[in-house]
C-alpha cells in the first residue's frame, strides 16, 4: 500500500451552522412565577460556523530492522562511549558499567584490548588507568581470550609506568592472569621477572603485591634463567624492610614457596625467631607460622641456646618458642599459638610435662652443681677477701635483652592459656591441651608396656631360677 502526499482531486470544505436560542429567566423563589427582565422575554440567538478541511496525510515513515542489543553487545557499546567520554570521571564509570556486563565475542578481544591500551595511554587519571589494568585481568578469564598477548600488552603498558597505584593493580593483574594458566612455566617465569624488578619501588604496596607473586609463581620445578635458591634468598632479604607490611609478605612469600616444594633453609630459624618480637602484630604472626613449619621440617636439627652453650633439638625449642606467645599481647597471635601448639609432634617429653605445670623456671638453663661452681672460682685466679670464700670473684656477664620479667619456655603454656581472658584463645588451648594429653597417655601407655614386658622376664627368670634350685636341692 502507497499512500499519496497530495490527494487526486480537491474536496470543496464542509460547512456546518446551527443557531441557538437561549432564552434569560429568573426564578421567584417566593411564589415560583417566571419573571422576565423588563416584562419583556428575550431570545439571545448565536450563530456558529465551524470549517473543517481534511489534512494532507504525512508522508511514509521507512522502517529499519536492526538486531536486538545483548548483554555481550553492551560491553562493546561501552568500549564506544569509552572514546567519547568528557572527562575522566565519566570514563570510569564507562569501565565500571564494562566491568558488570563483562562478555565479549571471541573476535571482538583483540580489538577491545586495542582500544584499552590506547586509551590507557592518553589518560591522565591514576585511578582511571588502574582500573583498565584490572579490566585486562578480567577479560583473560573469557573464553578464547589469547592470554600470552594480554599479559604482553599489559608487561609493555607497566614499563613507562610511574603511579604506584597502577603499578600495584599491573602486578596483581598479571598475578591474577598467570593463575589462570598454573603449567604455563614460560608465561610464569616472564611475569616472576617483572616483579622482581618491581621489588625496588618505594611503595610498600607494590612490594607487598610482588612478593605475593613471586611466592605464588616462581617455577620452582623447572630450569630457569634465576635458580629458585637466589630468589628465595632475595625473598629472605626483604624480612629485615623497614616497613611491616612488607616484612610479613616476605614471611609469607617464604611459606608459600616451601609449600610449593622449595624448602626452607634451617638457618632461617633465627630470623624467624628475632621476628617474634617484632613491634606489628602482622609480623609476629607470620614468623610463627615460620617456626612452626620449621620445628616440623627438621625436627632433629640441633641448636645451641645464645643464653647458654646447651644444645636442644630444633622442635623442642620451636615448641618453647610457641609457648612463650602464648602471653602475646595480641589476642589473634595467642590464639594462633594455642592452635599451633596442639600440631607439634615429636616433643621432648620433659616440655610436654612443663606445659602442665605453672611454675615459672629459669628458662631451661643447666643449673650447676656446687661443686662446678666452687671449682669455676679456684680456676678463676681471684683473691676472695677471706670472709667468704670467693665473695668478691667476677659474676657471669648477663645480657640485659635476655633478662625477662616472667618465666619462658614452655612452663605453664596451657595452663595461661585456658586462663585468658577471650574466649578464641581459650577454645584453641582446649582442643591444643586434649592433644597433649592424648600424645602423654600415649607415651605413658608404652612405657608401661616395656615396663610390664621387662618385669614379666625378669619375673621368668627368677622362676626358673627358683625351679633349678628346688630340682637340685636333695629332700
Amino acid at each position: 500500500m502507497v499512500v499519496r502526499p497530495t490527494p487526486d482531486t480537491l474536496w470543496p470544505p464542509v460547512v456546518f451552522g446551527f443557531t441557538s436560542y437561549l432564552f434569560l429567566r429568573r426564578e421567584n423563589a417566593r411564589d415560583a412565577e417566571m419573571v422576565h427582565w423588563g416584562n419583556v422575554p428575550r431570545r439571545l440567538r448565536v450563530s456558529r460556523q465551524h470549517q473543517f478541511t481534511e489534512e494532507p496525510p504525512k508522508p511514509a515513515k521507512k522502517l529499519r530492522l536492526v538486531k536486538k542489543l545483548t548483554l555481550g553487545n553492551s560491553a562493546i557499546v561501552y568500549i564506544g562511549l569509552l572514546e567519547k567520554s568528557k572527562s575522566s570521571n565519566d570514563a570510569l564509570q564507562v569501565l565500571v558499567r564494562i566491568a558488570d556486563c563483562l562478555k565479549f565475542e571471541e573476535e571482538d578481544i583483540p580489538d577491545v584490548i586495542k582500544k584499552l591500551s590506547e586509551y590507557f595511554q592518553y589518560e591522565v587519571v591514576s585511578t582511571v588507568r588502574a582500573k583498565i589494568l584490572a579490566l585486562f585481568a578480567d577479560i583473560s578469564k573469557e573464553q578464547g581470550a589469547d592470554i600470552p598477548s594480554i599479559t604482553e600488552e599489559l608487561i609493555s603498558l607497566l614499563k613507562k609506568e610511574e603511579s604506584h597505584k597502577v603499578l600495584a593493580q599491573g602486578v596483581s593483574a598479571l598475578l591474577k592472569i598467570g593463575r589462570l594458566q598454573p603449567d604455563n612455566q614460560g608465561l610464569h617465569q616472564k611475569i616472576v621477572q617483572v616483579a622482581i624488578q618491581r621489588l625496588k619501588d618505594t611503595s610498600h604496596l607494590v612490594k607487598c603485591t610482588s612478593l605475593e607473586l613471586i611466592g605464588d609463581l616462581l617455577p620452582v620445578g623447572a630450569t630457569v634463567e634465576t635458580s629458585p635458591g637466589s630468589i628465595m634468598r632475595l625473598v629472605g632479604d626483604y624480612t629485615h624492610s623497614d616497613e611491616g607490611r612488607v616484612r610479613s609478605a616476605a614471611f609469607r612469600a617464604m611459606m608459600t614457596l616451601h609449600g610449593r616444594g622449595l624448602t626452607l633453609d634451617p638457618s632461617v630459624y633465627s630470623e624467624a625467631c628475632l621476628a617474634l618480637k617484632d613491634d606489628y602484630e602482622i609480623v609476629r604472626q607470620e614468623a610463627l607460622r615460620l617456626v612452626w613449619v620449621l620445628g616440623r621440617t627438621y625436627p632433629e636439627n640441633i641448636i645451641v641456646l645464645p643464653s647458654s652453650d646447651e644444645e636442644v633439638r630444633l622442635v623442642d625449642d620451636a615448641f618453647g618458642k610457641l609457648c612463650n606467645m602464648i602471653n602475646d599481647l595480641s589476642m589473634n597471635v595467642r590464639t594462633l599459638a594455642a592452635e599451633k601448639l596442639g600440631s607439634m609432634t615429636l616433643v621432648s617429653p620433659k616440655f610436654l610435662h612443663q606445659t602442665l605445670d605453672k611454675k615459672l623456671m629459669s628458662n631451661m638453663r643447666k643449673k650447676r652443681s656446687a661443686h662446678e661452681r666452687a671449682w669455676e672460682s679456684i680456676t678463676s685466679g681471684e683473691w676472695a677477701s677471706g670472709k667468704n670464700w670467693s665473695d668478691d670473684a667476677p659474676r657471669e656477664v648477663i645480657d640485659a635483652d635476655s633478662v625477662s620479667l616472667m618465666g619462658s619456655g614452655s612452663c605453664g603454656a596451657f595452663v595461661h592459656g585456658l586462663e585468658d581472658e577471650f574466649l578464641a584463645p581459650c577454645l584453641a588451648t582446649h582442643l591444643g591441651f586434649i592433644v597433649i594429653l592424648s600424645a602423654l597417655q600415649a607415651q605413658l601407655d608404652t612405657k608401661l608396656s616395656a615396663l610390664q614386658a621387662q618385669l614379666d622376664t625378669k619375673l621368668s627368670a627368677l622362676q626358673a631360677q627358683l625351679d633349678t634350685k628346688l630340682k637340685t636341692t636333695p629332700t
